[in-house]
């Protein structure tokens, strides 16, 4: 498991990490023929998984809640991008080359075609296509995607999590403070495998819902207007 993960070089693979409140991507992969399976990249304040090069897989992975790209592909790569959950991504803005983007789940500037099929992109319904479903974002001429088929419900993330990692890696537990609603734009609840919850779109919908969730443990993102984003880990005790 892992803070801030980074590979180059050929056939390096990637599973059960945990990449998550980073000040930088959470995952970010160069050379040929990586594998990154199995993980999640939740919360990060750039990309979820950045990628670069040629013949990488990325598939069976939670890519949620990260404040730029869930996904981004930069030039000259190629790669398989399937069986993930991506979703949350990019609720405020970012510029590239002048263009704005938002709610970019992939973005593919790599001036190749890339393989999208069978993601879960938020809803059920193919990229971008409802709301609030993250789209597939296109960035230097000559890139391309295909996405159909699409999945229409969550992928299982198979990620090990240990005692280890809900004490270490995360923020200390605590409660949720809901006293400054009227600052935060969106607050998304996930369980501690990726699976996202529910969506607030004001925080005092939280109390009430966190009445009807079982003993656990949480994540929480809190996305504030200004683009800061705050991941918390709670426990459910009664």
């Amino acid at each position: 498991m892992v803070f801030f993960a980074s590979a180059s070089g050929s056939g390096n693979i990637f599973s059960n990490n945990v990449a998550s409140n980073n000040g930088d991507s959470g995952f970010r992969v160069q050379g040929s023929g990586q594998v990154l399976t199995n993980n999640l990249a939740v919360g990060n304040d750039v990309d979820g998984i950045s990628i670069v090069g040629s013949g990488h897989q990325i598939t069976g992975n939670g890519i949620l809640g990260n404040k730029r790209f869930g996904l981004i592909l930069f030039g000259g790569n190629t790669a398989s991008v399937t069986k993930n959950n991506i979703y949350g991504n990019n609720i405020f803005s970012f510029v590239v080359d002048l263009i704005s983007y938002t709610n970019c789940g992939v973005f593919n500037t790599s001036g190749n075609a890339i393989n999208l099929t069978n993601n879960f992109w938020g809803v059920a319904t193919e990229p971008g296509f409802t709301e609030p479903a993250d789209d597939v974002c296109v960035g230097t001429f000559g890139s391309s995607h295909v996405f159909a088929l699409f999945a229409t419900k969550e992928f299982k993330i198979k990620v090990k999590i240990s005692d280890e990692f809900s004490s270490a890696l995360l923020p200390v537990e605590r409660e949720m403070n809901t006293s400054h609603s009227n600052q935060a734009a969106s607050l998304k609840l996930y369980t501690l495998a990726g699976q996202l919850l529910v969506i607030f779109s004001e925080e005092k919908s939280f109390e009430l819902a966190s009445l009807n969730l079982p003993n656990g443990l949480y994540l929480a993102v809190r996305a504030y207007a200004d683009g800061r984003r705050e991941l918390i880990k709670f426990a459910v005790k009664r």
